[in-house]
């Protein structure tokens, strides 16, 4: 590995960490937090509510539940707090002063997160005179508070779950279904909550920072139907799959025997506000500042990227094979993030980063792409589908450390390939979660400089 490779990857590393600092979930909440002797204020400079008491009920859910339970309780007098739950991920679990803390099951949803959805679903049924409800959410909160619907067991919900992932289902798919199959999510939480007041702080994990998808919208307007979750499950090839208890719920409300989901017309939102309060775009843009910091010459690359993420990996080295001769000799940073999907069809283990990284590396080969250059693809939660990983880093010598990668990576099998290679991510839960981040290091080996004059093509 040549210095400059080397050099690349301590850069690429660095940057990625940048991008988590920037998603801080406790400095986030804390700066949309005021406590004041008579109310608590809660929202933007431009757009805040003030609540008065007697209190709030604080529920928190998701992997960055405990540093957002954590701020808010700092920032929140202790008399104000009438009770305090948060629900996150096992390898996110930590005390939280005050709080009730339940480690539930992500990806797939368990029988802890089932007591939680229950313990939630009693709270905010027995909501007494001018009490409040402060809700945390963040991503993995659609499977961390699984509250199935009355016919719906909890093994149908994971059966469910695991299929429509494996079906290559994006996150909007995903949790219109989700919300279909659910007591609580598609604003049905919200409905719990009426007529009392609710304020709710998001951290993003969805790219285009749909609060109807966020961890399934649970206190936001839902205009999917059963008959789009019926359609999904068909356009994914699985309605012949799913349980027949699924099938029988869901067209017993696409003929309206069940209520659908709460629509934006509905009572129960108008006591409801919602502020957003961190993103993947705003976590790409301390990343990109950081590089220039360092002398990288950035490229502006479409962001989000979406979709399937061996054809994103395609589009990332096709855009970098037709400009690498007009890049000249400076060093180049091209950043982006979202959340792509991985449509399984092998029996190995991997998730979206690993397998974009390892999906980049055989692309660039076969595209015969020169220059040096480094790719970084990873989940800002530090957890890459069902892996210790949080993704891949990947390098112009990495295949010649691997065996059998393109074998490898059509098993699903990306994370036995890069930790073969010792290309894996490995950050630990970071206790946050906005999507993924993706940085392309590179310099070409032709030293003439020359001006970028297209736009890259997404």
């Amino acid at each position: 590995m040549n210095s400059l490779i080397k050099a690349f990857r301590e850069d690429a590393r660095l940057l990625f960490q940048t991008g988590i600092q920037a998603a801080d979930p406790a400095a986030a909440v804390r700066k949309h937090i005021q406590d004041r002797p008579d109310s608590v204020i809660i929202g933007t400079q431009h757009h805040a509510m003030r609540y008065t008491k007697p209190g709030f009920h604080i529920i928190a859910a998701g992997k960055a539940a405990c540093a957002m339970a954590e701020a808010s309780q700092k920032a929140i007098s202790s008399d104000k707090i009438l009770s305090a739950l948060a629900v996150t991920s096992q390898n996110n679990l930590r005390p939280v002063d005050q709080f009730q803390v339940i480690a539930a099951g992500h990806p797939f949803p368990d029988e802890a997160g089932l007591e939680a959805s229950h313990i939630v679903h009693e709270r905010l049924s027995g909501l007494k005179a001018d009490e409040s409800v402060l809700l945390l959410l963040s991503g993995g909160a659609s499977s961390l508070l699984p509250c199935p619907a009355a016919g719906i067991s909890l093994v149908d919900k994971i059966t469910t779950t695991r299929q429509l992932m494996e079906s290559g289902a994006s996150i909007h798919q995903l949790n219109c279904v989700r919300k279909h199959l659910s007591e609580l999510k598609g604003g049905q939480m919200a409905r719990l909550i009426a007529p009392h007041r609710c304020h709710t702080l998001i951290l993003s994990d969805v790219p285009d920072n749909d609060l109807s998808v966020i961890a399934s919208g649970p206190t936001y307007a839902d205009e999917t139907t059963f008959g789009d979750a019926i359609s999904i499950l068909h356009q994914q090839n699985i309605w012949d799959k799913v349980s027949g208890s699924v099938r029988h719920h869901l067209i017993k409300g696409r003929h309206q025997e069940i209520p659908d989901t709460p629509t934006k017309n509905d009572a129960c939102f108008r006591f409801v506000k919602h502020t957003l309060i961190g993103d993947n775009r705003r976590c790409i843009e301390a990343v990109r500042k950081q590089a220039e910091k360092m002398s990288y010459r950035v490229i502006d690359y479409p962001h989000p990227v979406t979709g399937d993420c061996r054809s994103e990996a395609e589009k990332l080295v096709r855009w970098l094979k037709k400009h690498q001769t007009s890049l000249g000799s400076a060093k180049i940073a091209l950043i982006t993030g979202g959340e792509t999907t991985v449509k399984v069809t092998g029996n190995g283990r991997g998730g979206r980063n690993q397998e974009m990284a390892l999906s980049f590396a055989l692309i660039a080969e076969r595209r015969g792409l020169s220059g040096q250059w480094v790719f970084l693809s990873g989940g800002t939660d530090g957890i890459d589908g069902p892996t210790d990983a949080a993704g891949g880093m990947v390098d112009t010598g990495t295949l010649k450390r691997m065996d059998n990668a393109l074998k490898r990576l059509n098993d699903n099998d990306s994370y036995t390939a890069l930790k073969q290679s010792q290309d894996l991510l490995m950050t630990g839960a970071t206790g946050t979660n906005v999507a993924d981040i993706q940085v392309l290091l590179y310099q070409s080996e032709d030293l003439h400089d020359a001006h970028l004059t297209e736009p890259p093509q997404n």
